[in-house]
């Protein structure tokens, strides 16, 4: 599972990555909420394209995957054999070639390729739609919180149970946690549902449901500590709260980075050194001869919730590390898995998780700021309606939220557009440094056929949603890198 907390990346207005793989992941995820009630609400032809059926009552996409899943394996399998990690260079370059031309693909591998990339189309698009529904969704139940008073009345029902002053605030933030979660969880079912349906999810619903109640604890353990420091700065701090309550979000998103690889995503997977002994020498290779300190790489399990592929980087400091998905190793050949290492590698040398720090560090102090602006106005005007008349009453958390989500959603452009551009740099760097540049080709056909990835997406939708560029612009990057002579690239 790739773990989001949802709501305390909402908090801090990142509600377009999880902390831990900013910048990171070397393809675009899908959307990781969804829900059978909305897609219930649409016309017959748009239900069909986000539960996964055919207008047909057909429903193929689990057997194409097998075949293509198979497909890959064996092309995973001969790639391997023939590019050893001791191998030279020109021993490389001919090997390649050699496998390459003997995995042409059949009349009947091209048509279920085709078959692919018709359900990466209709797969993706749906992602699309529950996007900015589940926006709209998210945005009626907070504005619901606040105008109707129920805020209020929690924080007041709290106030008179809880015998010390100090813990009302984390009461309120525990309760309001854990209806968000109750309210959001047939979003969540419905994307598992989904998955199923399309065969990526590998897990029953009581795995899944395992991960889904660790996913809240989480979210309590971290959640309820933020909230108590940001509405203390806010009572100790009433003129220069936006200012102090920066500092304290940043430095929370630092922490929650570093420790990461250590204390959460643990929990949800298994994390262990590569474990192909030549696959392994030829990674470290190539990143001693770019000076990228790395003492091991590791793989997780992922096929144990979902046959994606997939690969980040995650951490700070000495937690720092790059991740492969199992998977990703199974159905790809070395040159492949090179040239996505390599990706990997670009971003800890061209120091994005940093970067990607430093533009969250400046979207928080311009939120805080907004915030600063925006909330005494409102609650001055509309204190009777809210039940309350300060910011530093904890009743103003969805009124916080909501803000941040429609800041968030409004600056969503700009922040992706930066990521694209930091992704661009990381292909570009692989693309240079990798020995079969030319495997790039094929490692983004895979992320189309194999992870149902749209490849050539609409433009207003590449430029508000994607974090990377599209497979279309990434295919072009690469024809046009492996078009230069060799003394120029």
């Amino acid at each position: 599972m790739q773990f989001k907390i949802r709501w305390l990346i909402l908090l801090l207005g990142l509600v377009l990555s999880s902390p831990m793989e900013a910048f990171g992941r070397v393809v675009d995820s899908p959307p990781p909420h969804s829900s059978e009630k909305v897609a219930q609400a649409f016309p017959p032809v748009a239900f069909f394209i986000v539960s996964g059926r055919r207008p047909d009552g057909m429903n193929n996409s689990s057997e194409v995957l097998s075949a293509l899943v198979q497909q890959a394996r064996h092309s995973s399998e001969a790639g391997s054999r023939s590019a050893p990690a001791t191998q030279t260079k020109q021993q490389g370059d001919v090997a390649f070639s050699q496998s390459s031309s003997a995995d042409v693909p059949s009349a009947s591998a091209r048509s279920e390729r085709e078959e692919r990339r018709r359900l990466a189309r209709q797969y993706s698009r749906g992602w699309y739609w529950f996007y900015f529904i589940n926006q709209a969704y998210v945005w009626l139940v907070l504005w619901l919180m606040i105008w109707t008073g129920w805020s209020a009345r929690v924080r007041h029902w709290i106030s008179r149970l809880m015998p010390w002053r100090w813990g009302v605030v984390p009461m309120y933030a525990a309760v309001f946690i854990l209806l968000m979660s109750a309210l959001l969880f047939p979003f969540d079912w419905f994307v598992f549902w989904r998955e199923t349906r399309y065969g990526f999810a590998n897990q029953s619903f009581a795995e899944w449901l395992s991960d889904w109640f660790k996913q809240l604890a989480v979210m309590l353990v971290f959640g309820l500590p933020v909230v108590w420091i940001i509405y203390t700065v806010f009572e100790r701090a009433p003129r220069r709260w936006w200012l102090w309550g920066s500092g304290v979000l940043i430095g929370w998103v630092i922490i929650v980075v570093a420790i990461a690889p250590v204390f959460i995503t643990p929990l949800f997977n298994r994390f262990e050194p590569v474990k192909d002994p030549a696959l392994r020498q030829r990674i470290l290779a190539l990143a001693h001869q770019h000076q990228i300190p790395a003492d091991d790489v590791y793989q997780m399990d992922a096929s144990r919730q979902s046959h994606h592929t997939n690969a980040y980087v995650i951490g700070l400091w000495d937690t720092q590390r790059i991740v492969l998905y199992d998977t990703l190793l199974e159905r790809f050949t070395a040159e492949e898995i090179e040239f996505v290492m390599a990706h990997e590698m670009g971003h800890y040398k061209l120091h994005h998780i940093w970067k990607g720090i430093g533009l969250a560090a400046l979207a928080i102090l311009v939120g805080m700021w907004f915030l600063h602006r925006m909330t005494p106005q409102l609650i001055e005007r509309y204190q009777r309606r809210f039940g309350f008349n300060q910011l530093a009453d904890v009743a103003s958390l969805p009124l916080l939220l909501l803000l941040v989500a429609m800041l968030t959603f409004v600056v969503a452009p700009l922040t992706n557009g930066i990521s694209r551009r930091m992704e661009h740099q990381a292909d570009v760097f692989a693309l240079r440094v990798v020995p079969h540049p030319e495997a790039a080709l094929s490692v983004f056909e895979k992320f189309e056929t194999l992870d149902l990835s749209e490849a050539d997406p609409p433009l207003l939708i590449e430029f508000w949603l994607y974090t990377h560029p599209s497979l279309k612009r990434r295919i072009e990057t690469a024809k046009q890198f492996l078009a230069q002579p060799a003394s120029q690239r």
